[in-house]
């Protein structure tokens, strides 16, 4: 109940079984295993505009203007916000080996 369409974002991952969306300051997760449900208030908010989003096995990393940042979790409930790097991400610039 009270979900809704993805919010229009930059950047799209998906990690165990949820679509994770950055739209501005924000990255809003959706519901486990619906990728096209998302509420309103199921977020992580930022400081600065978020440029990257990089699944890994046991988190997330998130790139924003002035920060690298990770998400060390599995599920969004569970997730605490670490601050790994003093740079951003360059939009556009991921690469996956």
């Amino acid at each position: 109940m009270f979900y809704g369409p993805p919010p229009a974002g930059s950047d799209v991952a998906i990690f165990r079984g949820r679509a994770y969306v950055a739209a501005g300051r924000y990255v809003w997760y959706s519901a486990p295993f619906g990728l096209e449900l998302f509420r309103g208030d199921e977020f992580f908010g930022f400081e600065d505009a978020v440029t990257m989003i990089a699944p890994a096995e046991d988190g997330i990393f998130v790139g924003t203007e002035q920060q690298t940042l990770w998400l060390a979790g599995t599920a969004p409930e569970d997730m605490t916000v670490v601050q790994r790097y003093n740079v951003g991400a360059v939009r556009g610039t991921l690469t996956r080996v």
